[in-house]
């Protein structure tokens, strides 16, 4: 038995003496003095070991990895165009804090809205018909400016009454109010005036 336990111990002397055969700090040698490692291997239970690679790598890189296979599931990035995921209805960037990439609906305006379409393409969950314009979106204010702002078909649809006396804008549908800015200027106005305006929109 004493026999077994010097030879044992020569063995080890030989592997993790620090010699030649197994300088400190290297893989499957004991850690130095300080407990380091070479790079990229770490110190467990005294011994240098080379961690298992848990990085997601992307298709290019992973072939050039020789520590082990990767899982490749996301895709690593170091700017926006690692992310192009072809599809026009995503902004597709990179989290450089993260070096992850994030595919969100386009939503250029920035009205809260994705678009419906890009370039001919139909976006699902799309609702906004103009990501040009931040007051174009579902439920906007109708404007009646042949812009169809509430995304709902129809250019001039309202009601609208700018002036708030009781008639809607002529130029939205269903409208008679010919001068929608002027309170006193509605049809059938009692108030007449000679300042060249129709106060009552009778022509």
């Amino acid at each position: 038995m004493k026999a077994f336990i010097l030879l044992t111990s020569l063995a080890l002397v030989a592997c993790y003496g620090g010699g030649s055969n197994c300088p400190n700090g290297s893989e499957g040698c004991p850690c130095t003095a300080s407990g380091l490692c070479d790079p990229p291997n770490e110190c467990q239970g005294g011994v240098c070991v080379t961690p298992a690679d848990t990085s997601t790598d992307t298709p290019l890189d992973a072939a050039s990895d020789t520590a082990t296979d990767d899982v490749i599931s996301e895709v690593e990035c170091t700017s926006n165009a690692d992310c192009d995921d072809g599809n026009p209805c995503t902004a597709d960037t990179c989290d450089l804090d993260y070096n992850e990439c994030k595919h969100s609906p386009v939503d250029a305006d920035e009205d809260g809205y994705p678009v419906m379409e890009v370039e001919g393409t139909a976006c699902t969950g799309g609702t906004d018909c103009d990501d040009s314009r931040d007051d174009v979106y579902p439920g906007a204010t109708e404007t009646c400016d042949g812009v169809d702002n509430d995304c709902n078909g129809d250019l001039m649809d309202g009601p609208r009454d700018e002036d708030s006396d009781g008639y809607n804008d002529i130029a939205c549908t269903g409208g008679d109010d010919c001068n929608d800015g002027d309170a006193l200027a509605y049809p059938g106005a009692e108030i007449e005036t000679c300042s060249l305006q129709d106060h009552d929109c009778n022509g």
